[in-house]
């Protein structure tokens, strides 16, 4: 039985400040100059609790259970000031100047969630059968499509431990088949809050002027899809692992289908007098379908010199829809 906890957190800050002497604005150079101060604090926190448990039933049944919870935490704040027409360039102050007085706050972050489980059977060394399944969650989507369950399995045969294999031994040291399927979710390509129309500030003045000069500003809120979930990918793989002489010569040979269902990609084009660009919605597939072959010879020539050759080849394609 064994038990362990991996915490990780880290936190950055950075601060920095910036003077110049003469700054562009709508009405010309502004001779007294521009002071900027700004200070980013990055937190980052990662746990990973996880346990498990060896079962032997005789000598030819062998379980391991392994169970686990994961956690990732990360947020960003950013405060910034800026100020013109300072009093003094030998000691600026973002509070002290006879010109625009400009903050700057921002705030954002992430975080997931996950439970995790494992089953593990051996029989005898010859059938392999290990059960997987993650419960996870994001905050990037709605509460309603936050969470996802991603189940995986995969068998093996050892043939060359079988009895009828037996008169093979000297020349096979290794051969084995497998197949395994899976399904995992992906949350990365998606924006931080996919779900909430919010409405983004100018960052400083801004880039318009209007009759009495530079303002911040917000700009209208984007159109969101609040059905935007997980991507899900399930990757089908069957491959043959052999061995000659004493695993001498080694290869491997895989054929393999994944497949994206639910990717984000752009949403149908909406009319020019809408306003406003489509949201992204789950509405893409890829699938990718190929084999790779691996071949590797080790060797000896005399007492005190080794070499090994290897070769690979593989083909793929991969069709978006």
């Amino acid at each position: 039985e064994y038990e362990a906890l991996n915490r990780a957190p880290r936190i950055y800050a950075a601060d920095g400040q910036r003077t110049s002497l003469g700054v562009r604005s709508e009405l010309g150079v502004l001779p007294q100059g521009k002071f900027t101060r700004s200070f980013q604090k990055d937190n980052y926190r990662s746990i990973n609790l996880y346990t498990n448990y060896l079962l032997d039933l005789g000598e030819r049944h062998h379980f391991t259970f392994l169970a686990g919870y994961q956690e990732e935490d990360s947020h960003t704040s950013f405060l910034e000031s800026s100020v013109t027409g300072l009093y003094s360039l030998d000691n600026p102050n973002a509070g002290i100047g006879s010109g625009d007085k400009v903050p700057v706050d921002q705030r954002y972050g992430w975080a997931t969630r996950g439970f995790f489980g494992r089953i593990n059977y051996n029989y005898d060394g010859r059938y392999l059968v290990e059960l997987n399944g993650r419960y996870d969650g994001s905050s990037r989507f709605a509460p309603a499509h936050r969470w996802g369950f991603f189940p995986s399995f995969s068998l093996g045969w050892n043939i060359h431990r079988e009895h009828f294999m037996r008169a093979l031994s000297p020349t096979l040291s290794n051969l084995k088949l497998r197949a395994s399927y899976g399904l995992l979710g992906n949350q990365a390509g998606a924006a931080l809050y996919t779900f909430a129309s919010s409405m983004s500030l100018s960052r400083g003045l801004g880039s318009y002027i209007f009759q009495d000069g530079r303002h911040p500003y917000t700009v209208a809120p984007r159109v969101i899809d609040p059905n935007t979930t997980w991507e899900k990918v399930s990757s089908l793989n069957l491959g043959l692992d052999f061995g000659l002489w004493q695993n001498a010569l080694t290869g491997t040979f895989e054929i393999f289908q994944r497949d994206t269902r639910d990717m984000l990609g752009p949403g149908l084009p909406l009319p020019d007098l809408f306003g406003a660009a489509a949201p992204e919605t789950n509405n893409a597939e890829l699938r990718n379908r190929g084999w790779e072959l691996s071949l590797n010879y080790h060797g000896r020539i005399g007492k005190d010199i080794d070499y090994s050759l290897g070769a690979q080849g593989s083909d793929a394609t991969a069709v978006v829809t």
